[in-house]
């Protein structure tokens, strides 16, 4: 398995062009919809048809919260074994989200609602402005 890594958003935008998979590691809680970067596959029967038609030469990118979410390697490791061009957008949502605000929305489009970008922050950043 060769995991290689996107760091720069352009790198994700030509991947997106090309038809690649992409998934977020993270599951959404039952009922609730995800805020995900446009052209994701959501979680459940889309999902697992789309992995069960074994097509392992095909582009898959994978992606989580920020930087330092550990899901997205736990779901490569799970479920993606057999892929060859797998991709990790390891500056996940919160980045993603970040350049949204700075460059707006025709830019970075997502999919369903998403109400705050602290939902996405890194977790230390959440620890320390923490209101006590």
């Amino acid at each position: 398995m060769n995991i290689k890594i996107l760091g720069n958003y352009n790198y994700l935008f030509k991947l997106k062009k090309e038809k690649a998979l992409i998934i977020n590691a993270l599951k959404p809680p039952p009922g609730k919809t995800m805020c995900n970067i446009k052209g994701t596959t959501p979680h459940g029967p889309k999902l697992e048809k789309k992995l069960k038609e074994k097509k392992y030469n095909r582009k898959v990118i994978v992606y989580c919260a920020n930087s330092t979410c550990g899901a997205a390697m736990y779901y490569i490791e799970k479920n993606l074994k057999k892929y060859k061009n797998i991709y990790y957008y390891k500056p996940g949502m919160y980045e993603y989200m970040l350049l949204r605000r700075a460059y707006g929305s025709d830019k970075f489009p997502i999919d369903g609602k998403c109400t705050s970008i602290k939902r996405f922050e890194h977790f230390t950043l959440k620890r320390r402005y923490k209101k006590n």
